[in-house]
């Protein structure tokens, strides 16, 4: 057991506590701006959301990943990230090359002598691909446990809607959600490259390699003059400062001139791709999840007639002459708003947006319908532990205390 840093998570809450504020105090350092603790307030949340935090995802349609400069790793030309991302990195990397000839950092550094790119982007579509099938795995089990039989698609729907509760007990269930929840890995976003796989439970090992590396100022100042933030917990990640001149000065290469720009043409919204597919996803399930079962009717006189029920089987087009468009619209709603917690919005005002979502949907869109119901739910501002949440409570704070003051 470390006397200061924690080495993993099996030690006391208290001494998990204590041995963190030790970790953060000691890797704050005013001088270095770039450094940043990605887990405070919606900072977890950069680069997979945009201004108004919405869910948004990389728009491979218009940008393009590259790879990696290529190091002593031989797994690691498959290595990618957005493309003025990788030019920054490869950038960086020459950099420390150069240093390094002419005898200005140390030559022996395990991980701050050449940065070797350990994991970058990992496709966010395929990380929710490989998530969904456990939570479709324990839909299925519920339906299997609890016996809950459906004869047609209103019925499945029924019992899913009963047990949405459980469900979201495990994890989301949305394409948009997963991209705001932790699940999501931060490589999801291309903006990020790791040059280690260390533990990141183990804060001495962070300090030992990273911190009291010899390179360590260098490092922190050479990513911030090719604009890039490290990851004040995960020292060996390096995640792209869209907001500096110099990550932006990269990406002018390709045309984006700014970084709304940026935001804008490389970036999606999350749920285009995945409401055009949402259908498709429950009538999947229904079909994975459908059985024959016996049904018992019991007679006056006493007898007992068994039959054995069959699910009607679906087409898309079949499905949607009983189970409409508007009707997958109230279903997306209705799992959203679950999903988004921390909405600030009663009962009423909830039942309201689904109404006046539903009533659009008469006179516009399905697409546009969606794009506005995703922007008025995913505003966090008065969301309890966001950044503006934060700053309000200190405010509040504050005018309690002169109050206090000027009655005394």
């Amino acid at each position: 057991m470390s006397t200061f840093y924690k080495r993993s998570n099996n030690e006391s809450t208290i001494e998990l506590f204590d041995k963190r504020l030790i970790y953060e105090s000691d890797m704050v350092s005013a001088e270095y701006t770039n450094l940043i603790n990605f887990l405070f307030a919606e900072k977890y949340l950069y680069g997979r959301v945009s201004r108004n935090y919405t869910p948004i995802e990389i728009n491979l349609n218009a940008t393009s990943l590259k790879n990696l400069a290529v190091t002593n790793k031989a797994d690691a030309n498959g290595f990618q990230a957005m493309d003025f991302v990788a030019d920054a990195f490869n950038d960086l990397n020459a950099q420390f090359r150069n240093k390094v000839m002419s005898g200005q950092i140390s030559a022996n550094d395990q991980y701050l002598t050449t940065l070797e790119a350990n994991k970058a982007y990992e496709s966010p579509r395929k990380q929710y691909s490989d998530y969904f099938r456990s939570i479709k795995n324990f839909i299925i089990d519920i339906f299997t446990d609890r016996e809950l039989n459906f004869k047609n698609f209103q019925e499945f729907i029924t019992h899913f809607e009963a047990i949405l509760e459980d469900v979201m007990n495990i994890g989301p269930i949305s394409y948009p959600a997963f991209i705001k929840s932790r699940r999501c890995t931060m490589e999801a976003t291309g903006l990020v490259i790791n040059i280690a796989s260390l533990d990141y439970s183990n804060d001495e090992q962070k300090i030992e390699k990273f911190k009291n590396s010899p390179n360590w100022e260098f490092y922190l100042n050479a990513c911030r003059s090719y604009g890039f933030l490290v990851d004040a917990n995960n020292p060996w990640r390096l995640v792209a400062d869209l907001g500096s001149p110099e990550m932006i000065q990269y990406a002018r290469r390709y045309g984006r001139l700014s970084t709304d720009v940026v935001l804008a043409f490389n970036y999606m919204p999350a749920h285009i791709t995945f409401y055009e597919n949402f259908a498709n996803l429950f009538l999947a399930m229904y079909n994975e999840i459908k059985n024959e079962y016996v049904e018992k009717e019991y007679c006056q006189n006493g007898n007992v007639i068994s039959r054995i029920v069959t699910p009607v089987n679906y087409t898309m087009e079949t499905l949607m002459e009983t189970f409409s468009k508007a009707d997958f619209l109230k279903l997306y709603m209705k799992i959203r708003l679950m999903e988004e917690k921390e909405v600030n919005l009663n009962e009423m005002q909830k039942e309201n947006l689904q109404r006046d979502c539903s009533q659009m949907f008469n006179n516009a869109p399905e697409s546009k319908v969606i794009a506005v119901f995703e922007k008025l739910i995913a505003e966090t501002y008065n969301n309890s532990g966001s950044l503006t949440d934060l700053i309000y409570r200190v405010k509040v704070s504050e005018q309690e205390r002169v109050n206090v003051l000027s009655n005394t």
